[in-house]
């Protein structure tokens, strides 16, 4: 998942430049897109490291997995 987001940002990042270099401006939803991708990110990694102070405990794990749906 952190590697697709990575490479979602990187990709976005490389659009954003293109649109720049043909008018001038970043493109507004590109950006807006790549922020909340960045937020997914670091999201993403609190919950691994949490899950890597706790020794990958079960009950952690099941907690975020009820968070998420």
């Amino acid at each position: 998942m952190e590697n697709f987001i990575r490479n979602s940002i990187q990709e976005l990042g490389e659009l954003n430049q293109e649109h720049f270099d043909l008018v001038g401006v970043t493109c507004e939803t590109i950006e807006c897109v790549m922020q909340l991708f960045v937020k997914k990110l670091e999201k993403v990694n609190r919950r691994i490291m949490r899950f890597n102070e706790s020794n990958w405990n079960a009950i952690d794990i099941h907690k975020v997995d009820d968070d998420l749906h």
